[in-house]
């Protein structure tokens, strides 16, 4: 769950190379269009969050090294059935501008766009912040830490440093009802639930645990499940990742030593004068990915950012013709792709590349 004012960032950083365009092409006018709708883009952004939002339902550490079990399955190339099944989905009513076609549409982009910025930036970030060599839990849990940070870093770039600045606000991310029963956005909800039932039914049983105790008779297991109760679990752990309170900071730097709990649950944006602007690589310094791909490079964040966003937009647009035609099928090539590392085939495990500096808070 790292990085979430940087995808943030992506979804209006998209919109606005859109926007910037001299040619509008029908395309273009119909993105634009819904975007500009608050609830649409609110839709969008919670997308942004990607499969992070896996990492939300539980609060104890996994099997796996990076994340929940879901999580890192579909960042570790998993990603690619699920969102073919969400734009089968999506692609599959007849009229797809009706406002539940149009918030699975919104989200969908913005899960595009998750993908399409881990894929560029995990890359430079895993080299630069490394990542373990051996399956010891102590290794793993410092590394993790270090990426976490590393990442928290370059939110904080884009928050106080970055031009333009970054407007960032959770809840704008948060598609929810009001009132007591505080449900995830019902459209978004049936396309996450029903697309990774067709992808991953394995999956499902977790994301059907019920929550008891409701005082709204009417609220039944099958309506309300876990999916309802990410977005507040994402509330209430981002309040205490931005909290700027040194004492609760080293109680949960403390808490970091129980190999149980998530270290994502507990690790804090480090504070704004100590951010680390070297390893943003504004200088240009050569660096290598990790796995994969050969060669030296030289972006970066800002051009990271760039190349992220003219990617996105070129994908929605291969989507969006969808709604007025054929779509542009190729789109499942260039989602057919790992999201750590930014390859095809090579996975997290496969990682070899790596200068790590140390981030400190």
């Amino acid at each position: 769950m790292p990085g979430v004012v940087t995808h943030s960032r992506v979804i209006h950083e998209s919109i606005e190379l859109l926007k910037g365009r001299k040619k509008k092409s029908f395309l273009l006018r119909s993105l634009l269009a819904l975007f500009n709708s608050k609830e649409f883009l609110r839709a969008a952004m919670f997308g942004a969050l990607g499969p992070n939002i896996f990492d939300f339902y539980r609060y104890r550490k996994s099997s796996s090294p990076f994340g929940s079990d879901i999580s890192f399955f579909l960042h570790d190339g998993g990603s690619h059935a699920l969102l073919q099944a969400m734009i089968e989905e999506v692609l599959s009513y007849r009229d797809k501008n009706n406002e539940w076609a149009a918030f699975q549409r919104a989200y969908l982009y913005g899960f595009i766009s998750h993908i399409m910025g881990d894929a560029f930036y995990h890359p430079f970030i895993f080299y630069f912040s490394g990542f373990p060599d051996s399956g010891a839990k102590e290794e793993q849990r410092l590394y993790r830490e270090q990426n976490l940070l590393f990442q928290y870093n370059i939110d904080n770039y884009y928050l106080y440093y970055a031009e333009p600045r970054t407007d960032f606000s959770l809840d704008d991310m948060l598609p929810v009802s009001g009132g007591r029963s505080s449900l995830l956005n019902q459209s978004i909800k049936s396309l996450i639930i029903n697309s990774v039932k067709k992808s991953y039914p394995e999956f499902i049983n977790h994301l059907k645990i019920p929550v008891i105790n409701r005082k709204s008779a009417d609220i039944t297991p099958e309506k309300y499940n876990a999916l309802d109760v990410i977005p507040h679990v994402i509330k209430a752990v981002y309040t205490l990742k931005f909290t700027g309170n040194r004492k609760l900071k080293d109680i949960l730097r403390d808490l970091r030593k129980y190999p149980f709990l998530f270290s994502d649950y507990l690790v804090c944006y480090p504070e704004k004068r100590f951010i680390n602007r070297h390893v943003l690589n504004l200088h240009a310094e050569r660096w290598q990915y990790p796995v994969e791909r050969p060669g030296v490079f030289y972006d970066s964040v800002d051009s990271l950012m760039k190349n992220c966003c003219e990617k996105t937009v070129s994908l929605w647009e291969k989507i969006e013709a969808g709604l007025y035609g054929a779509a542009d099928l190729s789109v499942l090539g260039d989602l057919d792709i790992n999201a750590y590392t930014g390859g095809v085939k090579a996975g997290y495990f496969e990682m070899k590349n790596k200068s790590p500096v140390r981030i400190r808070y």
